[in-house]
C-alpha cells in the first residue's frame, strides 16, 4: 500500500471509491434509491473539475493497493465553518470496504494531518454523520474530540453531522504510524 498525492488522471479511481463506499457506508442512513442512482461519471467529472481547482492549501490524497488501484483517499485544507481553535479540516477520508481494517484510513489521516501541518495548520477538524457509528468510532480511536454538531441535508434527508477535532496535529500525526507517504 502506498499513499500519494492525488492527480487529475486518478479521478476516475477516486470517483469509483467515493461511489462504492458512500453505498456501503451510508446503506440505511441515507434513501437507497439516492444511493444506487450515485454515477462513477458524474463523480468522475466533479473529481476533475476539484483536483484541477484545488488551492494552494488544499490537497487530495490517495492509497494506491500493491497493483497501483486507488483503494482510498483523503483530502483537506482550511476549516471552511468558522470552528474556533481549529485552521484546518479533514474534508473526507474514504476506504473501500474491502480494504478495510488493514490501516490504510489510519495511514490516511495520518498523512493528512503532516500535510496539515506543512501548509501550517496546527489544529484540525472533520465533520462526520452521526447515524455512521463506524466512522464516528474510527475518529474517536485516533484521539478525535467531539466538538459540535449540526443539522444538514444529505439528499433530501435531515441528517445530524458531528465535528470531531485534533487541537494539536502533532498528536494525531505521532497516534498514526505513518509508514507510506508521498
Amino acid at each position: 500500500m502506498r499513499v500519494r498525492v492525488a492527480s487529475v488522471e486518478d479521478a476516475p479511481g477516486i470517483a469509483r471509491v467515493h461511489v462504492d463506499t458512500w453505498r456501503t457506508a451510508y446503506r440505511g442512513i441515507l434513501p437507497a434509491d439516492f444511493l444506487n442512482a450515485l454515477s462513477y461519471e458524474a463523480r468522475t467529472q466533479r473529481w476533475c473539475e476539484n483536483l484541477a481547482q484545488a488551492g494552494p492549501q488544499q490537497f487530495t490524497l490517495v492509497a494506491e493497493d500493491d497493483d497501483g488501484a486507488v483503494v482510498g483517499f483523503a483530502g483537506g485544507g482550511s476549516e471552511r465553518d468558522g470552528m474556533p481553535g481549529y485552521d484546518g479540516e479533514i474534508y473526507a477520508v474514504y476506504v473501500l470496504a474491502q480494504h478495510q481494517r488493514r490501516g490504510i484510513g489510519r495511514q490516511l489521516m495520518g498523512v493528512s494531518a503532516r500535510r496539515l501541518m506543512d501548509h501550517g495548520f496546527g489544529a484540525a477538524m472533520l465533520w462526520a454523520l452521526e447515524a455512521n457509528w463506524r466512522a464516528r468510532a474510527f475518529y474517536e480511536a485516533l484521539g478525535g474530540q467531539f466538538i459540535g454538531r449540526k443539522a444538514k441535508v444529505v439528499a433530501d434527508t435531515p441528517q445530524i453531522e458531528v465535528a470531531y477535532g485534533w487541537p494539536d496535529l502533532a498528536l494525531l500525526v505521532s497516534a498514526v504510524k505513518v509508514i507510506t507517504a508521498f
